[in-house]
């Protein structure tokens, strides 16, 4: 009875073990629920971005109108009217909406509530870089947050995504610097793309600074309009000057397809180096043929020291 009591107590025990490893997560299934999270966040994303980018295109006469008001009430209101334009435009640039208008209006708004082109200007780039800032650093969170992960497992199957993301991690200043410089790279779809690559945040943040020759420009041409009306109508610029920014533009977005290859290409060679490193031949060393003749003769015995104690 005894030995049927513990053999009872032995079942139970292993029962009530097993029931605890099965109901315990198996770590098998943990990177399987991670790699699920991590695209579901991807697919929500675009129908997010896809979602916002519909509803502009089909009220983009309600924005522009909006966006006109908001300009008139900034020029009556500065104080107030400086922090929200700040913040609108952060909330402008993580949503994919065009900061040209506010951009145009701020120098517009500034000039004729200052009465002053010089004040107006920089009031107003001011106001339109930190907004920008703001706006390029959290949607660069957003995205990294998001995409990077999802992205990042893509990227290292090829092998020229994979040296373009080491490049920008050796070089990521100069390339923000050179992107941010170019007034024909679509401003707000470029903070989401280098969301998904490896520059670091202090580069990207860095690169915002080249933001400020175009804030200037943009908020100095919004100073030389009458009226609101125009800056609506884009009329911020005749085609001289307009020839002349897309030019300047192209050749910047040249130079930085051009720096980024061959950076690439760099890394591309790296990579190449690593991955098939030369091989080196251990050779024997050199054969000294007078040491081995000294060494084939042989030794004569040295019999001085023999004749030397017999002599004594």
């Amino acid at each position: 009875l005894s030995a049927a009591v513990r053999l009872l107590e032995k079942k139970k025990f292993t029962m009530s073990t097993a029931d605890a490893l099965k109901s315990q997560p198996s770590r098998e299934d943990e990177p399987k629920k991670s790699k699920v999270l991590m695209w579901v966040k991807v697919v929500l994303g675009v129908i997010a971005i896809v979602v916002i980018g519909v509803l502009l295109y089909i009220f983009r006469d309600e924005v522009s109108e909006y966006s006109s008001k908001f300009i008139e009430w900034v020029k009556n209101n500065l104080v107030l009217g400086s922090i929200l334009l700040i913040i609108i435009y952060t909330i402008a640039t993580v949503s994919f909406i065009p900061g040209s208008i506010l951009t145009v209006g701020a120098g517009w708004a500034y000039t004729k509530a200052t009465s002053s082109i010089i004040w107006g200007t920089l009031i107003g780039s001011v106001c339109v870089f930190l907004g920008a800032t703001l706006g390029c650093i959290l949607a660069f969170l957003v995205g990294r947050y998001i995409f990077y992960s999802a992205f990042q497992t893509v990227i290292k199957k090829y092998k020229g995504l994979l040296a373009l993301d080491r490049a920008l991690i050796n070089k990521g200043l100069k390339v923000m610097l050179l992107l941010r410089l170019s007034p024909i790279v679509p401003f707000n779809m470029l903070n989401y793309v280098l969301s998904i690559t490896s520059v670091s945040f202090l580069n990207y943040t860095l690169g915002c600074i080249a933001m400020i020759p175009g804030t200037v420009f943009y908020v100095y041409l919004g100073s030389s309009l009458d009226s609101i009306s125009d800056v609506v109508e884009n009329k911020s610029a005749d085609s001289i000057t307009r020839l002349i920014l897309y030019a300047v533009g192209g050749v910047l977005a040249l130079i930085v397809i051009f720096y980024v290859a061959y950076l690439a290409k760099k890394e591309l060679n790296k990579m190449a180096e690593v991955s098939n490193p030369v091989e080196k031949k251990d050779f024997p060393p050199p054969v000294n043929t007078n040491d081995s003749e000294e060494h084939d003769e042989p030794q004569k015995p040295d019999y001085s020291q023999e004749l030397g104690d017999s002599q004594e």
